[in-house]
């Protein structure tokens, strides 16, 4: 992403957290407004199939830091996060 972006350019990536709690989980669910059934296929697929394939926050974390980007931040929002990943505007000229 660093490589494509234009100076003062910004990577955005957003996804489910590993690390989020079942309550976490549960007030999103109960969030979305689904009837019984469809709120608790939707809990079980949070629970056992995405949260699986998703990273923590420290995983975020350490994979950001290996990376050019200068400047980072996570939000933490719900069951998700946000990565912003800002490249510099850069002074030198090749």
């Amino acid at each position: 992403m660093h490589r494509v972006l234009k100076p003062d350019g910004v990577a955005l990536i957003v996804d489910m957290r590993r690390d989020a709690p079942i309550e976490d989980m549960e007030r999103e669910v109960n969030g979305m407004g689904l009837g019984r059934l469809n709120a608790g296929m939707t809990l079980w697929t949070f629970k056992h199939m995405l949260v699986k394939s998703a990273y923590s926050i420290a995983e975020m974390e350490s994979m950001i830091a290996e990376t050019p980007f200068q400047r980072a931040r996570i939000i933490v929002d719900g069951v998700g996060f946000q990565a912003w990943m800002e490249k510099p505007r850069t002074t030198e000229r090749p």
